[in-house]
């Protein structure tokens, strides 16, 4: 689309769930369910088991980012997106989409 339509910006969209392994929180794909987090955080103690978000998990994020910048130049603006931390939460709690 960039070359196609020169917008003023580009966004790149990061799954909802792209943060959760970097802070303790693995999760599986099921084909019919779709996402699946095995041991949802329902206590304290499951609160407690997180961990400070680990960066280096996410090195992908910023080479995505860095990659779309130098393709797109000064000539648009360049946004990363991931959802806000309370839909993320609801996930974590919930287990996946319930």
């Amino acid at each position: 689309p960039w070359k196609a339509f020169r917008p003023d910006g580009v966004i790149i969209f990061f799954d909802i769930l792209t943060p959760l392994p970097a802070f303790g929180v693995p999760f599986d794909i099921e084909e019919v369910r779709g996402p699946v987090i095995q041991s949802p955080i329902r206590s304290e103690e499951g609160l407690k088991a997180l961990h400070p978000i680990d960066l280096d998990k996410l090195h992908f994020v910023g080479e995505s980012l860095r990659i779309l910048h130098q393709e797109v130049g000064e000539q648009a603006a360049v946004l990363g997106f991931v959802r806000a931390p309370w839909t993320i939460a609801t996930y974590i709690v919930e287990g996946g989409n319930n």
